[in-house]
């Protein structure tokens, strides 16, 4: 039974709002991570798994990607359904037609709403969020530049104002590290909810995979 199934009762809509993408968050986040950890050990661990010839079973060389992939999925997981939380107290209702839709009433709920995941779910400063933050940072700044050339620029430049520089990522984590991973996903969230067609194609398939889970929801 799906999201869309018109067998799906509709006192399950509101429910299948945050599970569906909190779901596919955690599905794409482990399939893109578990790949990534398998092939960066396969290129930089073969002297290891020399020595070790064996040692632990023959899983033992997934355990690291394992933990890497359920790590990364976990943390998607925990962003969508916090976003969507948080659009659904933004806008204080559902829709004028009874109707649930994890979108955003206004273009500035995005932002608050992806602020506030990535300060509380990406910004620890470790070494992976990091370099999520920096990936993000770049898909910013090219949106930008993209909405510039067509007369947004203005807006979209002071939607991402405050994600000035990825460098402050790697000072004083408690607190610098929170604010501008606060500040890029507020920012990369507000460009994907209103110019996602200037987001790079690669980012906003991923995030249509996960953000628009819901989408086939009906009552």
């Amino acid at each position: 039974m799906t999201a869309g199934s018109p067998l799906t009762p509709p006192i399950l809509h509101p429910f299948l709002l945050f599970l569906s993408p909190a779901l596919s968050g955690f599905r794409y986040g482990f399939r893109v991570r578990f790949t990534h950890a398998v092939l960066i050990y396969l290129l930089h661990s073969p002297s290891r798994r020399h020595r070790r010839e064996g040692g632990g079973g023959p899983l033992a060389p997934l355990g690291r990607p394992l933990r890497a992939a359920w790590s990364h999925g976990y943390n998607l997981a925990k962003f969508a359904l916090l976003y969507k939380t948080l659009l659904v107290i933004l806008r204080g209702r559902t829709n004028s037609d009874g109707g649930w839709r994890g979108r955003p009433e206004r273009n500035w709920h995005a932002a608050v709403a992806g602020a506030a995941g990535g300060f509380l779910v990406w910004g620890d400063g470790s070494e992976a969020n990091v370099q999520i933050l920096l990936y993000l940072f770049g898909r910013v700044a090219l949106a930008c530049y993209r909405a510039a050339r067509v007369g947004a620029g203005k807006a979209c430049a002071d939607s991402a104002a405050s994600a000035c520089s990825p460098y402050a990522v790697r000072v004083s984590p408690p607190v610098s590290a929170r604010a501008a991973s606060a500040a890029i996903w507020g920012a990369v969230m507000y460009l994907f909810e209103r110019w996602p067609q200037h987001l790079q194609r690669g980012l906003r398939s991923s995030m249509n995979e996960i953000y628009r889970a819901d989408d086939t929801l009906r009552d």
